[in-house]
């Protein structure tokens, strides 16, 4: 029985074929070679085709590996869908983002940076994702604040999950 090479995914890309630049900007808009990638099903494909090798993300699409460089994060939340329990307060919480997909929100992974934008980690593959300003307002209905320690917190399904302030 033959071993099969492992080839590392990174270098794919410098097999021959050409290797196209792929940025991602602060509100999940994609660009190739700095043309906007409009086409949503395309988008989902190359969205979801995205790994880290290190801390460098790229995609891989029909056995080429290419370079992403984001503005910020590689994913962004376009809008929630919040289902409420009895009292008013969430029970789940969907993430929908700029790709399409749909993630339940992982809220231990809430954070909050110096420049007051909300970020967690989402979909299988645990990417850091941006909320939109309308994702964040929509959110912040649920917030509330601790009195004694001053930590703001969502409470989700019975739940306290406290966003963490970033480290620098």
């Amino acid at each position: 029985m033959g071993t099969r090479e492992q080839k590392d995914p990174v270098t794919l890309a410098d097999s021959g074929s050409r290797t196209y630049q792929y940025r991602i900007d602060s509100d999940g808009l994609w660009f190739c070679e700095g043309n906007p990638v409009t086409d949503e099903h395309l988008l989902s494909i190359l969205s979801g085709s995205l790994f880290y090798r290190g801390k460098e993300l790229f995609l891989r699409c029909e056995g080429e590996v290419h370079p992403v460089l984001p503005d910020d994060a590689p994913l962004v939340v376009r809008s929630l869908d919040i289902t409420e329990d009895g009292t008013g307060e969430p029970a789940a919480v969907t993430l929908i983002l700029n790709d399409g997909r749909h993630s339940s929100i992982l809220p231990d992974t809430l954070t909050i940076s110096h420049a007051n934008v909300l970020y967690c980690l989402s979909t299988p593959k645990k990417f850091r994702t941006r909320f939109s300003k309308q994702a964040y307002y929509h959110l912040t209905r649920y917030l509330k604040q601790d009195p004694t320690t001053g930590d703001f917190f969502f409470l989700i399904h019975g739940r306290v999950h406290i966003i963490r302030q970033e480290e620098s």
